[in-house]
Parts: structure tokens; C-alpha cells; sequence
């Protein structure tokens, strides 16, 4: 019974993907959610065969999204649309935009009058998340927005939203809740992306800067940040809140990330009991393993206070890293060095996912976290 069950969710996961709908992301998920199910409810299956159509699953879904994107890059108007928001996007975020020449400088002074640890201010991890800041900039335009728009769309198509919060509150506390349920939600997205192995391969990157600064917040692996984007995006429609407030927010929590990711030795006072300060989030960097999955928060510290996951101690200011010697860190800031060092950090994921897959001990892992969660 139970392998009559796997395959007739084997074949919905085929005719989703055939279809070709926006649909099938969402009965796609439905479904790898039934098997994992399954897997948990303590019979007896075989790893291998799990394996295997978890990686023709993975990579229908992928090839799928890549036939989006290349129908939508396909269209003359719309790569002329990309390239008009190339230059916006530079001059937003860069050129023009005060809070740039405003921001960074300051917490630059700051990082030398108070820094957590004696580092080089213009360090070699420093100049390899200026790269980062560049390439961040051309994921953004070229990947995550279509895929926001692939977001919108699917949650437009599934019917959403399934009640609208914009007709039933007022406002402001229209833009509390937004505020509070997005904080949430990247919280929820942060703890996942920690604890189910497969997903901690990509985060991994962020967690590898042994130098915190300015920029070190946007060293972040492109499929860490389309899991962030889904896993907010997708609950934050489905309640009605429009596509262009949930991008403010993350504009506003992305420019707070740099702060409390630089070099700083300040906690804020009595405000460390509120928001998430340098102090609490170089703990959450922290090699040291007494510190290991503590402090999750991106701009309030309510949910790790909520759910136990809060480090109390406000006066530590650890070394930061992965414990991994395989992880190629940045050694040169000559340009060509720097640029292939992302290219390796880019890679690296995937090298270890490569590794996990010939001894799925990070399958069971997951498995045994979820199953903790009921």
C-alpha cells in the first residue's frame, strides 16, 4: 500500500510538471510534502530510489523555471525593460542615492573607533564583498525580479489572495502587521535555511566571512535568496499584501543588514531587548559552538525571545566562520583572485550537495527535523 501511494504521487509530480502551469509549483510542493510524509510515518523505503526521484523532481523544476526565464528573455521589449532597470537600479542603489554616501562612511568611522575586533578596515574579505555588492546588484536585476514576477503571478493564478487585509484594517495597522509578518516569515526562512542540511549548503556562503563588514551582508548564494524570496513572498500575497510593499520592506531590512553586520562593538542599550544589534548578530556568525543557532532575527528580536532561541549574554564578540577548511575563503584582493574566488564560492553548494548525495546522511537529517516540528 504504501508504494502504491509514492507512485501515484510520483505521477502527479510528472503531469504537474508537463502541464506547464504556474499551478504545478504550488501542487508540486503539495506533493513533495505528501512524500515526505510518508517517508516520516516510520515504514521501511529505500533510500535510493527516494534519491532518485528527488533529483528528477529537482530537476523538473528547475528546467521549468529556466524556460520561463528564457520565454520572458526572449522578448526584445522586455530585455530593453532590463537594461533601463539596470542603469535605475545602479543609480538607486549607488549613484544617487544618499543614503549610500550617507550610511557607509559613517559606519566605516565607527568600525575604527569601535571596532568589535582589530581587523583591517579595508581587509581582503572586505574587498571580495565589494564584489559581492556587484554581483548582488546583476542577480537582482536579471534573476530575482522575474522571479518576483513568476511569484506574483503564480499567487494571482492560485486565486490569492485568500482574504485581503488591506479591506479589513486600517492603514497603519495595515503596515504594523506587514511589518511584524514579514519579520516573521525571514525569521521562519532563517531557521529552515540553518537546520534542513540541503539548504544550509547555500547559506553557508553568507556564514563564511571571517571579517564582518559593511558589505559581508550580501555575500549571499543566489538559490539562498530565492528561498527567502519564496517562503516570504508566496504567505505575504496570500493574505493581500501587495508585491510592492513586501519589496519596501526588504529594502528596509537589507540597508539595516549592513549595520549589524559591520565591525561594531555596540549592543544599543536597552534597545538590544528590542532589535537585532552588531553585537547579537556576530554571535549568530559565531565559530564558537556553544553559540551555534542563536539569534535568527533580521530586524526584531521578538521571535527568538518567543521561541527560545534568544543568546543572552551581551558583551561577547566572538571570531566568526564556518567550520569547514574546504570552503574557499578569499586570500588575495588582486582583482582576478577576488573575481575567481566568487566564482568558487558560488560553487561550493553545489560541490557539497554533490558530496552529500553519495551518502544521503543529510536526507535523514532533515527528516529528523521536520519530524521534531510536530
Amino acid at each position: 500500500m504504501q508504494e502504491s501511494k509514492l507512485e501515484r504521487l510520483w505521477y502527479t509530480l510528472l503531469i504537474d510538471q508537463v502541464n506547464g502551469n504556474l499551478q504545478s509549483l504550488f501542487y508540486t510542493t503539495y506533493s513533495v510534502i505528501r512524500m515526505l510524509t510518508l517517508l516520516l510515518s516510520g515504514k521501511q523505503l529505500l533510500w535510493q530510489s527516494f534519491k532518485n526521484i528527488a533529483t528528477l523532481c529537482l530537476k523538473l523544476v528547475i528546467v521549468g523555471f529556466l524556460v520561463k526565464l528564457l520565454i520572458a528573455w526572449s522578448d526584445l521589449n522586455y530585455i530593453s525593460a532590463l537594461i533601463q532597470q539596470a542603469l535605475a537600479t545602479f543609480n538607486h542603489d549607488i549613484l544617487f542615492n544618499p543614503w549610500f554616501y550617507g550610511v557607509v562612511p559613517t559606519v566605516l568611522l565607527i568600525e575604527i573607533w569601535l571596532p568589535a575586533r582589530q581587523q583591517p578596515l579595508l581587509s581582503v574579505g572586505f574587498w571580495q564583498d565589494c564584489l559581492w555588492l556587484l554581483y548582488d546588484l546583476m542577480v537582482n536585476i536579471f534573476l530575482l525580479g522575474p522571479y518576483l514576477s513568476v511569484l506574483d503571478t503564480f499567487a494571482q493564478v492560485t486565486g490569492f489572495p485568500i482574504f485581503d487585509l488591506a479591506a479589513i484594517l486600517s492603514p497603519p495597522i495595515l503596515i504594523l502587521c506587514s511589518i511584524l509578518l514579514s519579520d516573521f516569515l525571514i525569521w521562519f526562512s532563517h531557521i529552515l535555511r540553518h537546520h534542513i542540511p540541503a539548504f544550509w549548503y547555500f547559506h553557508a556562503v553568507h556564514h563564511s566571512q571571517t571579517e564582518l563588514n559593511l558589505f559581508c551582508g550580501l555575500r549571499f548564494h543566489v538559490i539562498d535568496t530565492l528561498i527567502t524570496y519564496t517562503i516570504v513572498t508566496v504567505p505575504m500575497r496570500a493574505i493581500g499584501i501587495s508585491l510592492p510593499s513586501i519589496i519596501l520592506f526588504r529594502v528596509i531590512q537589507q540597508w539595516y543588514l549592513r549595520i549589524y553586520h559591520s565591525n561594531l562593538k555596540l549592543n544599543y542599550g536597552w534597545l538590544k531587548h528590542v532589535i537585532i544589534t552588531p553585537q547579537s548578530h556576530r554571535i549568530h556568525h559565531s565559530i564558537e559552538p556553544h553559540h551555534r543557532d542563536r539569534n535568527f532575527g533580521s530586524v526584531l528580536f521578538l521571535w527568538d525571545y518567543l521561541f527560545g532561541t534568544q543568546y543572552c549574554q551581551y558583551d561577547e564578540y566572538p571570531a566568526t566562520g564556518i567550520d569547514d577548511p574546504n570552503f574557499p575563503l578569499e586570500i588575495s584582493s588582486q582583482p582576478h583572485h577576488l573575481f575567481i574566488t566568487l566564482v568558487y564560492q558560488n560553487l561550493y553548494p553545489f560541490q557539497q550537495l554533490w558530496n552529500s548525495s553519495i551518502n544521503p546522511a543529510w536526507l535523514k537529517k532533515t527528516f529528523i527535523f521536520l519530524q521534531s516540528q510536530k
